[in-house]
């Protein structure tokens, strides 16, 4: 078990996999990006990504993919 995927009275730790910021042109930190493990609605473990503008917080994209393996140990979600 790994810190990405480690069980917290039954809901997942977000712990970010990857957190890094996007450089656009002459703008060192444009954009920021976010991927991380969560439980959807339905509690089903889902790879989570986010892109979002660091200023104001704003999302600018979002998506999720259901896994059944943690992307970082392999061990069974």
């Amino acid at each position: 078990m790994c810190k990405f995927c480690n069980y917290n009275e039954g809901d997942m730790a977000d712990e970010d996999i990857i957190d890094e910021r996007i450089r656009i042109g002459n703008i060192p930190d444009a954009l920021g990006m976010e991927v991380y493990i969560n439980n959807d609605h339905d509690g089903i473990p889902c790879l989570m990504g986010d892109i979002f503008l660091p200023s104001g917080g704003a999302n600018v994209f979002e998506t999720s993919t259901k896994i059944k393996y943690c992307p970082m140990c392999g061990r069974k979600l």
